[in-house]
């Protein structure tokens, strides 16, 4: 998913007023550079870092040939942090991977679908096996799968 375009990726802001009333807007995450997570590795989209107890860094999945460089990256930040990766499902990705075809046109498109699909599920796997806490939840999810995911850390005590 290497391209131009800067990803748009939908998440809820909860928020509450002066008066007290707690309401929700859409919004999305917007602001990505096109960079490496540490040279040599090719430069995939990136959310800005910023330094604190926890930090959480927005990136897109790298597709197989890329992988390598996220991995790497997991693995040095392993032995001394908890590298909380949450990854966003995409239902209709899911739904074309699972698609019964009936015909070539179909079976081309199912066949594409499940190797994004498989390779997704590839990565998430090699993150965990290298030390990563894998969270893969929806878009309009992910805040609080994050939130519980920290906190089940926190309560397991593994920080």
């Amino acid at each position: 998913m290497q391209t131009n375009q800067k990803p748009r990726i939908p998440y809820w802001h909860l928020w509450t007023d002066a008066d007290g009333v707690s309401h929700q807007t859409r919004c999305f995450l917007t602001e990505f550079e096109l960079q490496s997570i540490s040279r040599p590795a090719q430069p995939q989209w990136q959310g800005h870092r910023t330094r604190a107890e926890v930090t959480v860094m927005m990136t897109v999945l790298p597709e197989r040939e890329e992988r390598f460089d996220l991995l790497r990256a997991v693995e040095l930040l392993a032995p001394q942090h908890l590298p909380l990766i949450v990854v966003l499902s995409d239902p209709n990705l899911k739904a074309a991977a699972q698609f019964q075809p009936s015909n070539k046109p179909e079976l081309s498109s199912t066949l594409v679908a499940r190797d994004l699909w498989l390779g997704r599920v590839e990565l998430m796997r090699d993150l965990r096996a290298r030390g990563a806490l894998v969270v893969d939840s929806t878009p309009e999810d992910a805040g609080v799968d994050s939130v519980n995911a920290y906190i089940d850390v926190k309560r397991r005590q593994m920080l």
